[in-house]
């Protein structure tokens, strides 16, 4: 019994000597690191709520300031209408166990 309480214990200051040596290695890197940079980093870190989003560009530049307005770029974009300008629907799905034949889905 004594055996295991020693080696559970080797293995706990081992742990921390990782932790440390980790919070050692990282105040060193950022340190280092010149002030802008960092700062950059920890913005895409730790993003806040409500913080604003730049605007986006589709393809052929128009831009996307509102939620709604990126909801439908998004939506364009990853799912582009057919010829006549409306998305293509869906069929309904069938059961996973069932055989789907092209006259099931017509």
């Amino acid at each position: 019994m004594l055996r295991s309480a020693e080696t559970a214990q080797a293995k706990v200051e081992l742990q921390k000597s990782f932790r440390r040596a980790e919070e050692k290695m990282w105040n060193v890197y950022v340190k280092n690191q010149m002030r802008e940079a960092v700062r950059t980093a920890v913005k895409f870190a730790n993003p806040q709520a409500g913080a604003a989003m730049e605007p986006l560009t589709d393809r052929d530049g128009q831009q996307a300031n509102n939620l709604t307005e990126k909801e439908e770029m998004l939506k364009c974009e990853s799912f582009p209408p057919n010829g006549h300008g409306q998305y293509i629907e869906l069929p309904p799905a069938g059961q996973s166990y069932q055989c789907v034949t092209v006259q099931t889905v017509e």
